[in-house]
């Protein structure tokens, strides 16, 4: 079993969506769940700076390379798929930017939040909500489609149903990844796998 670690390449409006070079880590096998017999792998991570990274595994069966990646679970808010829950073996593609990636955000471990955000109200104003300044580029009700969804008309005009549908939609599990920062020269975490026991980056 491989540990595959890589940061996220993100640029404008999702124009430029992309992975670069990884580390690769062997994960050595840890003892077995007693009550289950579960089987466990452990690998150790230590990350140089902020960002987003995404991780996934590989394994070599009988001579085939297969990888444990991401779920399809559609995410209206991004381009990627997964959700972040349970996930799925497939056999390695030839490119790797085919792979669904789980995806951890890392920040400084000396980030805190201020004290006053705690009581805040926070307001978002989007002025093209008030003002059609290209009515070419509406969107056509029934017609076009953001992801799995097609637009319609509401009371205050052409929108898409996305809002509608991602209430629905299971945001990103926090339960399998929890951070675990402790000192300000390094990023620490906890990723448990899904395929097996907790692994730790470190």
């Amino acid at each position: 079993m491989v540990l595959v670690v890589e940061k996220r390449r993100l640029e404008g409006n999702q124009d430029v969506l992309e992975y670069g070079e990884g580390r690769t880590h062997t994960m050595r096998e840890g003892a077995a769940d007693p009550s289950t017999g579960v089987r466990r792998w452990v690998a150790k991570h230590t990350f140089a700076g902020i960002g987003v990274f995404g991780y996934y595994f590989e394994a070599g069966i009988h001579g085939k390379s297969y990888v444990y990646e991401n779920n399809r679970d559609v995410l209206h808010w991004t381009k990627e798929a997964g959700s972040n829950g349970l996930g799925l073996v497939a056999e390695k593609p030839e490119s790797t930017q085919a792979i669904r990636r789980y995806r951890l955000t890392v920040h400084r471990a000396d980030y805190t939040v201020p004290d006053w955000a705690a009581d805040a109200i926070y307001y978002y104003i989007f002025p093209e909500r008030f003002r059609n300044g290209d009515p070419g580029n509406d969107t056509k009700p029934g017609v076009d489609r953001y992801q799995t969804c097609r637009s319609s008309f509401t009371s205050n005009g052409p929108t898409s149903l996305t809002s509608r549908a991602a209430a629905t939609v299971p945001m990103p599990s926090t339960a399998t990844i929890s951070s675990a920062a402790t000192s300000p020269a390094s990023s620490k975490s906890w990723i448990t796998s899904p395929i097996s026991a907790p692994t730790r980056f470190t």
